[in-house]
């Protein structure tokens, strides 16, 4: 099975290999550089499931324009939400602080924002991940996981 993971993210890509050879599964993953993909892709969706589907769609376009039929595209869109910031910051987690900020900023924004939060039990959230799949006879498949936890008080440095 060939797999086209739709992210320019090494960490994701590195766990993603480690998810195949974990267990044991006859995959190759290739990513958005292997196929020459470099389109920005918009994510204007307003869920998750919304975001990950647009990047599904926009390099299925892609691969069809280029003859590229023989592998599937798996893409996903996660986040953090924070219950006492109302979800947020949900499908901005990424650019909480700004486009193309750093993780840290975004980090310390949240913690910024969450100050005023000294109840530890006030502090849950769930970060989600949304998982698209386009196998090659065009189907599509949606799956959401969620993790629930609570927010430290600081970073840990």
């Amino acid at each position: 099975m060939k797999i086209i993971y739709g992210t320019t993210n090494k960490a994701k890509v590195e766990a993603m290999y480690g998810i195949v050879k974990n267990y044991g599964f006859d995959a190759e993953i290739f990513t958005l550089k292997d196929i020459g993909f470099t389109d920005e892709i918009v994510e204007d969706g307003t869920t998750f499931e919304e975001n990950s589907l647009i990047k599904a769609k926009a390099i299925s376009e892609f691969c069809k324009k280029n003859n590229i039929l023989d592998k599937i595209i798996l893409t996903d869109d996660a986040g953090l939400c924070v219950d006492y910031l109302n979800g947020a910051p949900g499908i901005y987690t990424g650019r909480y602080a700004g486009d193309h900020a750093p993780q840290i900023d975004n980090i310390n924004k949240l913690l910024e924002n969450m100050k005023d939060c000294t109840n530890i039990e006030d502090r849950t959230c769930k970060l989600v991940c949304v998982l698209t799949a386009i196998l090659l006879d065009g189907s599509v498949y949606t799956a959401r996981g969620e993790c629930t936890g609570t927010i430290a008080f600081n970073h840990g440095k």
